[in-house]
């Protein structure tokens, strides 16, 4: 339900770049800290998107369901997970992360991946959005459900991506979207969920191979899998993409790139919180 990234465009493009990435840790804690065995897991993916999370956890689980706000995307799911589907095994459909068409303890996990930044706008500073999504799980989790996001700090907006400080402006913008790490901990506790773990995988890049092609911001398609660039103005954009063709020309990119990237191996792209419905 993104205000700011097209993903109606998005989502002919979006698998380019984007696969689930760290998956294991998901698996792992359906695994360990689910109130069934992982096989008897009824779960949520909120926000599905294309189903890259969904497509590699739903045969570990007893059934999964996917929600998603947006047609497009929730259409891809669909094709790409039309197997499961057909089997009885995943049913999709579309839905705010805001108000879920499910009764009340339903699901024994819900995940949400790469989302709550969306559903802000930037200027509430008490991060409501992310707060609304938060009970709407605790309100749809059973008693001992398992509650798994995956989600970007502030830090790593800053340090983990190569190019974020070549927008400056969309990287001051989607940091005002994302809750700080301590206000999320804290919005989590007020909700009745206790924090197990929190795991940085550092070796996890959201993009995969992609994302060391200096050459991508050029191209929309490339942008398409990281919705920082939606926010990004079009002087911005022109001074980005001229300083990478610059750096090209001048046969300086791939010493500068791994001078810029050097950061994300010490503090990562991505934060996995696992927390217990109390």
């Amino acid at each position: 339900m993104s205000v700011f990234h097209n993903y109606t465009y998005g989502a002919d493009v979006y698998d380019q770049t984007r696969k689930a990435e760290a998956f294991e840790i998901w698996l792992g804690a359906l695994q360990r800290f689910a109130p069934v065995p992982a096989s008897e897991v009824r779960l949520l993916d909120a926000g599905c998107g294309t189903g890259n999370y969904a497509e590699v956890l739903h045969p570990f689980v007893r059934h999964l369901n996917g929600v998603d706000f947006n047609p497009k995307m929730l259409a891809k799911a669909k094709a790409k997970l039309s197997q499961g589907v057909e089997a009885g095994s995943i049913t999709l459909e579309q839905g705010s992360l805001l108000s879920f068409p499910f009764e009340a303890d339903t699901f024994d996990a819900v995940m949400i991946n790469q989302v709550l930044h969306h559903l802000e706008t930037g200027k509430d500073f008490a991060r409501n959005g992310h707060r609304a999504a938060v009970n709407e799980v605790a309100r749809v989790l059973k008693p001992g459900g398992l509650f798994m996001i995956n989600a970007c700090s502030h830090r790593q907006l800053r340090d983990g991506f190569w190019y974020n400080h070549l927008i400056p402006t969309a990287l001051d913008t989607v940091c005002a979207r994302i809750a700080p790490t301590t206000m999320f901990a804290q919005m989590l506790n007020e909700a009745g969920f206790e924090i197990t773990a929190r795991h940085v995988p550092l070796n996890a890049i959201m993009q995969g191979d992609a994302y060391l092609d200096i050459s991508g911001p050029h191209r929309p398609e490339w942008r398409a899998g990281d919705s920082i660039w939606s926010l990004a103005p079009d002087k911005e954009m022109g001074g980005a993409c001229h300083t990478l063709s610059a750096l090209v020309s001048s046969g300086q990119a791939e010493s500068w790139l791994a001078t810029h990237d050097a950061p994300r191996i010490h503090v990562g792209q991505m934060t996995f919180w696992i927390a217990v419905k109390n």
